[in-house]
């Protein structure tokens, strides 16, 4: 840990976070939980069409040395770039507006650190950097996913 801070200090890092603000949804207090759950869902369901899980392709980059960008990787980013697309496209209810958001700029900020990766160009603390970024976004996906279903049944169980 020591030794990742002082990696990350070092390096002039981009920030891959995205950061869309609440007024860039479509809230609708009229849309019903269950038709946004489902259509949420579909669109969740895009990811299945990334064909190598992405640490592996940062893999096989660095043992073949393939500083020019990897295809594999290029064309997750843009599932996921469209994915965030697509939900902000989505009118969501009220009372599921924060954790919505909170999926569109996990997945985003994935999409940007994925699109980074695809473009590495051999720095081996740069790709250090990469791999623990991307296992931190990756996990904050799986979190804001988790919390919007959880918050879905819940409103369902109420309703």
């Amino acid at each position: 840990a020591i030794l990742d801070s002082a990696i990350r200090e070092s390096l002039a890092e981009p920030d891959f976070d995205e950061n869309i603000g609440l007024a860039s949804i479509r809230v609708n207090p009229a849309m019903p939980v269950h038709s946004y759950a489902q259509l949420t869902a579909l669109i969740l369901r895009q990811s299945a069409a990334v064909r190598e899980y992405e640490l592996g392709a940062f893999q096989k980059a660095v043992e073949t040395r393939s500083y020019s960008g990897t295809s594999s990787l290029k064309e997750a980013g843009t599932i996921y770039k469209k994915i965030e697309a697509a939900l902000l496209a989505v009118d969501v209810p009220a009372n599921l507006a924060t954790n919505h958001l909170a999926v569109i700029n996990s997945i985003g900020s994935l999409a940007n650190i994925v699109n980074a990766m695809a473009v590495w160009e051999g720095d081996p603390v740069t790709g250090l950097v990469y791999i623990d970024t991307f296992l931190e976004k990756e996990s904050q996906v799986e979190q804001t996913v988790m919390e919007l279903f959880a918050k879905i049944t819940a409103v369902l169980k109420t309703s």
